[in-house]
């Protein structure tokens, strides 16, 4: 059957999904849009259209073998799966499971004046579903924090969508924890960038159309929990993305692995002064 020019594509993901490379911003298309500009429609060789589809490709999150076995499998009602974590108030001083993360969803603002130790700050506003299960491994346990009971409702459910909500060991609301990270000065990291070890968590592909930081080290933020001991503690370390959300979980990550072995700064927004804009 030949489809008309004008019949309307929606897509199944949006730009930034793990899911393909160089996605649409686009809501909508069509046939006839993307005949003309999409390049897995154009006429190729089948090494050139192999070579194109398998080249840059993003990473994959450990979650996702997970979720189509799960899938496959069927997995059981969300409602009731949820209905048996406790959400409790965290009093402060109180004892939990060491060996376990913490997956603070507040705010960096909020998070850097005060979290529990060994913690992931995992913003609730951002992709926080797609780095849950880059980070935490499938069935792993593990603490879920919020800053009220509606907001880790919420955070329960969004787990619940890759299939993690029964990993939880307790969702717990913090008013007041001892953690801290420290602010970072700008203006004497500007000045003085070669006092500091930087830390790109960018993916692969991100730093291959180039560094923002010359003398930076690479390491994605998928593989910040396990590559840790890779980065130098001789100096105070940077850690920087794009935009914000994944330095505030990698610098978080660092920050609770070293537990004190250097100082950790998350750059956060302030990237966005040293880019270059096109």
């Amino acid at each position: 059957m030949k489809l008309k020019e004008d019949v309307v594509v929606y897509p199944a993901h949006g730009a930034g999904s793990l899911c393909g490379k160089n996605l649409s911003k686009e809501s909508s298309s069509t046939i006839g849009k993307e005949k003309q500009s999409n390049w897995s429609l154009q006429l190729v060789t089948e090494e050139e259209f192999v070579k194109n589809l398998l080249e840059d490709l993003p990473f994959v999150p450990i979650y996702f073998t997970f979720d189509v076995e799960l899938n496959r499998k069927g997995a059981g009602p969300l409602k009731e799966s949820i209905s048996k974590i406790d959400i409790r108030e965290y009093e402060e001083n109180a004892e939990l499971d060491k060996k376990l993360w913490v997956v603070d969803t507040r705010t960096e603002e909020i998070y850097k004046k005060g979290h529990l130790p060994h913690s992931v700050n995992l913003m609730e506003k951002g992709n926080f579903e797609t780095w849950l299960g880059s980070i935490i491994k499938p069935n792993e346990p593990f603490f879920l924090a919020g800053e009220s009971k509606e907001q880790l409702e919420e955070m329960i459910k969004r787990t619940g969508c890759i299939g993690y909500e029964t990993a939880i060991k307790e969702a717990i609301i913090i008013s007041k924890a001892h953690v801290q990270q420290e602010e970072i000065d700008i203006k004497n990291f500007k000045n003085n960038p070669d006092q500091y070890t930087i830390v790109d968590v960018r993916n692969e592909s991100e730093v291959q159309e180039g560094k923002i930081f010359p003398n930076s080290i690479a390491i994605p933020l998928a593989e910040v929990r396990n590559r840790v001991r890779e980065i130098p503690t001789n100096k105070p370390i940077v850690v920087h993305c794009e935009g914000g959300y994944r330095s505030a979980a990698a610098s978080s990550i660092i920050h609770s692995t070293l537990n004190g072995k250097a100082i950790v700064f998350d750059l956060g927004e302030a990237i966005q002064k040293f880019q270059k804009h096109k």
